[in-house]
């Protein structure tokens, strides 16, 4: 074996080795934030997002991100409900450096060996998409968060991709920033350069997790990377006030995505 290969596999274990201490820390922080604020769910979830925030911002330090921002920082202090493109696991990192929040995902990703305990220790909020029978429930556990001051973080494509386009967005936990009456703040991430190389069908596999890639080849590509170049747009918020409007403000959230996203299949792409 190449001296190079030895170097690169001996890099990546040690990276998996601090991820295991990061996450080990993570479930002993969420198993004894449920212990000392058992009587507050709105510091439970404070908790949880600000410390997966100060976690996400090492793992980004690690993986020597270096972020672009586009647009004009949300003015107000308000929680947000976050909605983005979805590529892989650094979007959560991503946006959860710049917006402590929790996420929403899946319960078949809560019922992932080593998945399902990185996002109940995050503090997920979770729906079923294999069935919408308890989506109003659902849709309650959300508002409950953004009424005790938590942002929220969803990714209406209901799935990540290979990045080639931004999937049409679902609908319906859209209508979760009624009741509160928040604001939802729409993200387009692009992701620029890959171990300093333009992101290309070649290297995407480093930030993607999609299709039947198992979570430990993703890790894999993420422990990996050497570096990484990111540009993230913030959009103009949104307003929702009637259930009825969730149609057309998710078209609009998704419009405002579509057409700053640049596809990962693309041979080059450059900073704006």
């Amino acid at each position: 074996m190449k001296a190079s290969s030895m170097i690169k596999i001996f890099f990546v274990i040690f990276k998996f080795i601090l991820f295991s201490l990061l996450l080990l820390s993570l479930i002993f922080f969420s198993i004894l934030s449920r212990i000392l604020f058992s009587f507050s769910n709105k510091w439970k979830f404070r908790m949880s997002s600000c410390f997966v925030s100060f976690i996400s911002k090492l793992c980004l330090y690690g993986s020597k991100a270096k972020i672009h921002i586009k647009g004009d920082w949300p003015s107000s202090n308000t929680p947000f409900l976050i909605v983005s493109n979805h590529v892989g696991m650094f979007d959560i990192l991503l946006i959860s450096r710049l917006f402590p929040s929790v996420f929403v995902t899946s319960y078949e990703l809560k019922e992932m060996p080593l998945v399902g305990t990185i996002t109940e220790a995050g503090g997920c909020v979770y729906v079923e998409r294999r069935s919408r029978n308890n989506i109003h429930q659902e849709i309650k556990n959300i508002e409950e968060a953004l009424s005790l001051g938590t942002s929220v973080t969803f990714f209406p494509e209901a799935q990540s991709t290979n990045g080639d386009q931004v999937l049409p967005f679902k609908k319906s936990l859209f209508m979760s920033a009624v009741l509160p009456q928040v604001q939802i703040l729409p993200l387009t991430i692009n992701f620029v350069k890959i171990n300093n190389e333009s992101v290309s069908e070649n290297n995407r596999d480093h930030v993607c997790w999609y299709g039947d890639r198992s979570f430990f080849d993703a890790l894999w590509g993420a422990l990996s990377l050497t570096s990484l170049e990111v540009e993230i747009t913030i959009h103009p918020t949104l307003m929702i006030k009637t259930l009825e409007q969730r149609g057309e403000i998710s078209e609009q959230a998704y419009n405002l995505i579509n057409n700053s996203f640049r596809s990962l299949k693309s041979k080059t792409t450059q900073t704006a």
